[in-house]
């Protein structure tokens, strides 16, 4: 399942693909972590554990990094990480699954499902290979004698920018969070995907911020307080922000991004899906020497300084020309830079910094003066193979913990680009994708397949 994809794409397929009728959960323990409900009590919802309700999917609803399923008598509420989804599956598939585990009890192979509601033709299955997904169960009405429904998201967190951005906007700028953002040290990105900052960016996820900072024209390891400070760059947050959930809604990315299902299998998406993905919204550099960006772009990196010097600006009348005779848009070429890193740094790993080495000890036992022997101890240092990545972004600023690389410096590392290279897998927003964790992907692709490479994440079934 993409990564970028958002709790309103869950809901969207839901309702498309689930019919309204009978169900029933089946809870699969096994694949449960020790702390699966969040301050609920998970014997609430054996009342509806193999015994048929009564479920409306339009009843479904979402806010923020969280969605809800009315129940009879409660909220089920879910909240996923980044390889947890909601998937809807055919209830033959979904017992194919259950047959699986018990051929291959324990195998990695298996798909962890934590929950299903399971109806006569269709499923809603919950799933998280990690177990880090959470869910919380919320009475409707708390006591006999309340007549309103109870509120099932968590209002102490910040307001849903999909559903109502201009109060999610407002919330950013209330003078209390204002100085929170002008005052903290951290990066921006850790910022943005800290759970414990959810009162100030409820909605966006891991990949999501990603992409809106790329859309912003803004390093990911920029300080938080250096961004926040600059009226200039944190309108161009604020502004990608609403861009980037706006895009989400859009009737171009609603049509691509189909509710309805088009292939077999629940971990499968259309030809047509990736390929728009892959191609339109992601800009390929891997290996490249040169890459070609959207000249909107291009300009707003060359006025904040990202490019490199020797580079020109654009006519003065570029904006009125962005489309080429041919109806394509017009885009700049630029020069692909080699980035040596200082760690191994993940996607939504936060800004940890490994050692640079890492000390081995060697113990060797040999022969001494009598019987109690000499024991020699060797202690050494070694220092860990380099990771690389490219970018077209020639400016890192300070705090980055990687540094481009000269032309001399890459032909002695090794790591030549090659314009005719054929993969490309590595974006411009992707700052961090090292080639062990390129590597690993290959191979959970070759091993798992349904794995294809789009925009910052993944797609296909979830590890």
């Amino acid at each position: 399942m993409p990564e970028g994809i958002t709790y309103l794409d869950m809901k969207r397929m839901l309702i498309a693909q689930i019919p309204p009728g009978l169900y029933r959960i089946e809870s699969h323990q096994e694949f449960h972590r020790k702390n699966q409900f969040t301050r609920s009590d998970p014997t609430l919802l054996e009342q509806y554990y193999h015994k048929d309700f009564f479920l409306n999917t339009l009843e479904i609803e979402t806010w923020g990094k969280a969605i809800a399923f009315s129940l009879p008598t409660l909220w089920l509420r879910w909240q996923f990480a980044l390889h947890g989804h909601v998937v809807p599956m055919k209830t033959t598939e979904y017992k194919q699954i259950i047959d699986s585990w018990k051929l291959k009890p324990g195998s990695i192979e298996n798909v962890h499902i934590q929950m299903a509601f399971v109806g006569i033709e269709m499923c809603i299955v919950f799933l998280d290979r990690n177990k880090l997904m959470q869910a919380s169960i919320i009475l409707k009405y708390p006591t006999t004698t309340e007549s309103s429904l109870s509120i099932w998201y968590d209002t102490s967190l910040a307001p849903c920018p999909i559903l109502s951005f201009p109060a999610f906007k407002n919330n950013l700028l209330l003078s209390k969070n204002q100085q929170t953002l002008r005052n903290h040290s951290i990066t921006v990105y850790t910022h943005m995907t800290d759970p414990k900052y959810n009162h100030l960016w409820n909605g966006i996820g891991t990949s999501h911020a990603v992409e809106i900072l790329h859309l912003a024209g803004i390093h990911r390891e920029e300080k938080i307080q250096n961004v926040w400070r600059k009226f200039i760059t944190h309108d161009k947050l604020i502004g990608a922000i609403n861009k980037f959930f706006l895009m989400g809604q859009s009737s171009e990315y609603t049509s691509r991004m189909a509710a309805n299902k088009t292939t077999p299998h629940a971990f499968q998406w259309s030809p047509a899906t990736t390929r728009w993905y892959y191609n339109s919204q992601f800009t390929k550099v891997y290996r490249k020497k040169e890459t070609l960006i959207p000249s909107s772009i291009y300009n707003t990196w060359f006025n904040q300084g990202l490019q490199h010097p020797d580079m020109t600006p654009l006519p003065a009348d570029w904006e009125e020309n962005q489309v080429t005779e041919l109806g394509k848009q017009k885009k700049k070429k630029v020069q692909v830079y080699t980035i040596e890193l200082a760690s191994v740094v993940a996607l939504g790993r936060g800004d940890k910094i490994q050692e640079e080495e890492q000390d081995l000890l060697t113990v060797t036992e040999g022969e001494g003066d009598g019987d109690d022997g000499k024991e020699k101890r060797k202690k050494e240092k070694k220092k860990k193979r380099p990771k690389y990545t490219y970018t077209a972004i020639w400016k890192q600023p300070e705090e980055a913990k990687g540094r481009i690389l000269s032309s001399e410096e890459v032909i002695k590392s090794g790591k030549l680009l090659d314009q005719s290279a054929g993969r490309a897998e590595i974006g411009i927003a992707s700052f961090y994708d090292t080639h062990k964790e390129d590597w690993d992907r290959e191979n959970m692709t070759d091993k798992y397949s349904h794995r294809i490479s789009i925009r910052a994440g993944k797609i296909g079934r979830p590890r």
